[in-house]
């Protein structure tokens, strides 16, 4: 069996089916709701039958499946260079400065429906997600929407002058082991490892 007649043969069950039910509520002793819905049952199986006249009418086999092909076509959605989805949900990754990660910010953040602001906490490390509550995709049902996840990370700046160089020297030499918490939980399983 062919494409084409796997599609009539669609098209032509569902007038049937549309039919028979709109037959069984019409014709039975029921309410004047049954009736009403009976009666929209068969309304649809003859837009049904319309559209499978058209379509032998002034469609071939291969131009019919081509008509249907470039309809697909059209709701095909494009990959986005900044969102990526994951079902309802949103993500995207924000790139962020080294003081803006250590002292804190409010940053400008894209979403689908344009920028929203987002402050993000003093001691942000690089990879830290946040979760952005409704930003995501409108669910199909119209109730709700999904989330957006906000992947920070933590661009180091490069090609630094002497002065900068200096600078940055002269504040890391201010910091103490506690300012580092990873780096300490670190050293701290290695010293365990090994004195065991």
């Amino acid at each position: 069996m062919t494409e084409t007649n796997l599609l009539y043969l669609v098209y032509g069950m569902c007038i049937m089916f549309h039919l028979m039910m709109g037959w069984v509520f019409c014709c039975r002793k029921t309410g004047l709701v049954k009736k009403l819905i009976g009666l929209l049952m068969l309304l649809v199986a003859v837009q049904y039958a319309k559209d499978l006249v058209f379509m032998r009418a002034f469609y071939s086999a291969d131009t019919l499946m081509e008509h249907i092909a470039t309809s697909l076509d059209m709701v095909t959605v494009r990959p986005s260079e900044v969102f990526q989805r994951d079902g309802y949900d949103v993500w995207v990754t924000v790139p962020i400065t080294f003081s803006q990660a250590v002292l804190g910010d409010t940053v400008q953040v894209p979403s689908i429906d344009g920028k929203v602001e987002y402050t993000v906490p003093e001691g942000t490390q690089s990879g830290t997600t946040f979760r952005l509550r409704g930003k995501g995709i409108q669910y199909l049902n119209g109730r709700g929407r999904g989330d957006m996840y906000v992947k920070c990370e933590v661009e180091i700046p490069k090609k630094l002058n002497k002065t900068q160089r200096e600078a940055l020297k002269k504040f890391e030499g201010t910091l103490k082991e506690e300012n580092y918490e990873k780096r300490k939980g670190f050293f701290k399983k290695l010293k365990d490892m090994f004195n065991s």
